[in-house]
């Protein structure tokens, strides 16, 4: 008998960032929107309706800080807004409706700071490692403020493939892309383009396996220790963009 070989977080960490197969996702899920029939119940329609919403998913996000996906209840999501479970299975069709609908928001969030951070940058003039460190601190503050999401997504999706890590993935690939533009101007004056974009995309990868790995052990840093990642993975990666080209 052949023994089943063990995955470790790195392992898992590479297979997230890869996410599943094109061909085992929907075109909806692809997209990285809620299929029909799987988010809100009754859309709202009056602004009490929205601040309802708000407010249940604000009380979700809350729970995620410190708990994985499959660890939440509806019962905790409706203590934790003030209102009765009745009233939320009126909006929401069960859990993963609610889930689903809670990790659409977060994608949109992460695509305003994503365009933003991106804008901020600073311009063609500026220092590459201090470019880099906004784009790493960007990283880490993300995975720090959903921690408990991420995590969640990236077992839940390990295990079934699921809906939501599919949204999250569209929204990796955003921020790769837009960081990448932002960054290449400061790096293009030593390497051509397409070695600079290769360099970038791959340090970009690097950073964001090592914070997977860290999601998937529970150990994201904070504090000093935040900080000690970020001076340290930027460094790394300004080492490889400046590192002489080998013919």
């Amino acid at each position: 008998m052949t023994a089943r070989s063990r995955s470790t977080p790195r392992d898992q960490a590479a297979a997230a960032v890869a996410g599943p197969p094109a061909r085992d996702r929907s075109p909806d899920v692809r997209r990285g929107r809620p299929a029909p029939g799987a988010g809100l119940v009754h859309p709202p329609k009056q602004a009490r309706g929205h601040a309802r919403e708000r407010d249940l998913i604000d009380a979700g996000l809350r729970l995620l800080q410190d708990r994985a996906l499959d660890e939440i209840t509806i019962e905790q999501v409706a203590r934790t807004a003030g209102c009765s479970v009745g009233n939320l299975y009126k909006r929401f069709a069960g859990k993963e409706a609610f889930l689903s609908v809670l990790v659409d928001a977060v994608r949109a969030r992460l695509i305003g700071e994503i365009d933003g951070l991106a804008d901020a940058l600073p311009g063609q003039h500026a220092r590459l490692d201090r470019a880099v460190q906004q784009v790493v601190r960007f990283e880490l503050d993300v995975f720090t403020r959903y921690r408990g999401l991420m995590r969640g997504l990236t077992l839940h999706r390990l295990q079934h493939g699921a809906l939501a890590g599919a949204g999250l993935r569209d929204v990796r690939a955003r921020f790769q892309a837009r960081a990448v533009e932002a960054l290449l101007p400061l790096v293009t004056a030593d390497l051509s383009p397409p070695v600079a974009r290769e360099r970038l995309e791959f340090g970009l990868q690097v950073s964001l396996s090592s914070l997977i790995e860290k999601t998937l052990l529970d150990a994201v840093p904070r504090g000093d220790d935040g900080d000690a990642f970020v001076t340290r993975m930027s460094a790394m990666m300004v080492a490889h963009l400046r590192a002489p080209m080998v013919d």
